[in-house]
């Protein structure tokens, strides 16, 4: 799937019952395979407004399905079909390597504490899957894959636009929801953070969401919004310490009640040391 061009990735679509019009803006946005293996449905919400949400969960829940299925060293099947019953021109990828095994991972509870003994595996696969609100208790989950965290920099100001636009989402849906930065494709690589950072983002991830929420919300916000959990990466390699940075967020009917929250996206352009904020936005 990852090696797809454009026009592959729109027959497959078509294989998989998704509409003409669809399909235009797949072209549109000139989205090749890898762009398709990458993309999660909190990413199609965002970015493909005009894509309905029926058909987004089709697109996330098929290409699970193709991928688990490419995984496993077997003829792929597309949309509950084999490839051999498809029309030619359509990929079909057989993994050649002798053996393919692949680690998996259970997330760290959701809303919950762990201790220092809880690390994640470098290269495992997480059990769980991103998704969008379903019954609204069962967290949905974004993967953001960040080479580097610091607690300042160009780095800092994608931690923070990430963070505050996933929070805006669940709060306005009222849906549990956590964020995983260092992670990729529900992939564990962990991102570098220095340990003795820990604290200084933790508090930069505060200071900033009370200037990108309105400031009679902020209470709610930092009562919903849990703060950065660092879980380590193992093996350590090379002495570089590596984090999976985890932020649960938790609406609460209490603190939120009827209101709408909006949102002024934080950015941080490189050399500059104090953050621009964007025009109120309302994220779902």
């Amino acid at each position: 799937m990852e090696s797809w061009t454009v026009d592959e990735v729109c027959q497959w679509l078509s294989v998989i019952k998704i509409d003409d019009e669809v399909q235009a803006v797949f072209r549109k946005e000139k989205m090749d395979g890898k762009a398709l293996c990458y993309i999660s449905d909190s990413d199609l919400k965002d970015y493909f407004k005009s894509v309905p949400f029926g058909a987004r969960m089709n697109i996330i829940t098929e290409k699970k399905r193709y991928l688990e299925n490419e995984k496993k060293n077997a003829i792929v099947q597309i949309g509950g079909a084999t490839s051999q019953g498809l029309d030619q021109t359509i990929p079909k990828f057989v993994d050649d390597s002798p053996t393919y095994t692949t680690l998996s991972e259970s997330m760290r509870p959701f809303d919950q504490k762990v201790d220092l003994t809880f690390k994640y595996k470098f290269g495992a696969c997480f059990l769980e899957s991103p998704s969008g609100p379903n019954d609204l208790i069962t967290p949905v989950h974004r993967y953001v894959h960040m080479e580097k965290i610091t607690s300042d920099g160009d780095t800092l100001g994608q931690f923070v636009s990430e963070m505050v636009k996933f929070a805006s989402s669940c709060l306005n849906d009222r849906t549990n929801g956590t964020i995983h930065f260092g992670v990729r494709n529900g992939k564990v690589f962990g991102s570098l953070v220095n340990r003795e950072e820990h604290w200084a983002i933790t508090r930069k991830v505060t200071a900033v969401m009370k200037k990108a929420f309105n400031a009679d919300q902020i209470d709610t916000v930092l009562s919903c919004v849990r703060p950065p959990k660092f879980i380590q990466v193992v093996p350590i390699e090379n002495g570089e310490e590596r984090y999976v940075v985890e932020i649960d967020i938790k609406p609460s009917s209490t603190f939120c009640k009827d209101d709408a929250f909006f949102t002024m996206l934080p950015s941080l352009k490189p050399g500059q040391k104090m953050f621009n904020f964007e025009k109120p936005t309302v994220f779902r």
